[in-house]
């Protein structure tokens, strides 16, 4: 993890942010009580896995903690879990970011 606490935030929510680290590029996906540090790539990857729920289920009951949605990790026997209310914050988070890098994206092609 970069050192250099130049972070951009692009999202902020209540229970969480993303933002970019301008010193070594990295996007910090913080929420409640976890830390993601992804490249772009990865970062778009995980928008995809959440966002399209790939690798996802819904529980008919939710778990002793109140978690009803889980989402399969490449790590073995560990998954993500949240309750609908979570994974829709964190959903929208990553929803948003959309935005900043389609005007990213518009402004570099405007450039060349």
């Amino acid at each position: 993890m970069c050192q250099t606490n130049s972070l951009k935030l692009l999202v902020q929510a209540p229970n969480g942010y993303i933002g970019r680290c301008e010193g070594c590029g990295y996007y910090n996906v913080a929420y409640k009580n976890m830390l993601f540090i992804f490249s772009e790539a990865e970062l778009i990857s995980f928008q995809q896995v959440l966002c399209e729920f790939i690798g996802g289920w819904c529980l008919s009951y939710p778990t002793s903690l109140g978690k009803e949605v889980g989402l399969k990790t490449p790590v073995p026997h560990f998954y993500l879990m949240f309750s609908h209310k979570e994974y829709e914050e964190l959903h929208t988070m990553l929803e948003q970011t959309n935005f900043w890098f389609d005007t990213r994206h518009n402004v570099n092609k405007n450039l060349n």
